[in-house]
């Protein structure tokens, strides 16, 4: 379940080692221009992994296999990789004392991937 980066990287990795592979997705590399989207997608389909559109509603277990429903397909199989994607847990990290700059998504980083503390370096600097 997931059509970005990992998960179609993923998909390609187990066709190639020889599963059989159903990509449930809404889209393809959904960040990516169109082009891509289609070129990667037809790339993949000739490899062998199947596809199915639609956003996952539901994942269950049945037997010794596992469903995933979309609104109108089903996606069958005996194992199940979600990569949906990745969220910070920030909470309770009191960042805002240590004096990190966050968003709920997010700490932005300088150039060598250090986070933006402007009152921890003020106050040091001083």
């Amino acid at each position: 379940v997931g059509g970005g980066p990992v998960g179609i990287e993923m998909a390609q990795a187990y066709q190639r080692l020889g599963a059989s592979v159903t990509v449930v997705a809404e889209h393809v590399l959904p960040k990516e221009d169109l082009d891509v989207q289609e070129l990667m997608q037809g790339a993949l389909e000739r490899e062998g992994v199947r596809f199915v559109s639609g956003k996952a509603r539901r994942a269950c277990k049945d037997g010794n296999g596992i469903v995933v429903a979309t609104e109108h397909h089903e996606a069958r199989g005996e194992m199940l990789l979600i990569a949906v994607g990745r969220k910070p847990n920030l909470d309770g990290l009191d960042l805002e004392k240590a004096g990190v700059k966050h968003s709920p998504h997010s700490i932005p980083v300088d150039d060598q991937l250090r986070p933006e503390q402007d009152r921890w370096r003020e106050e040091r600097n001083r």
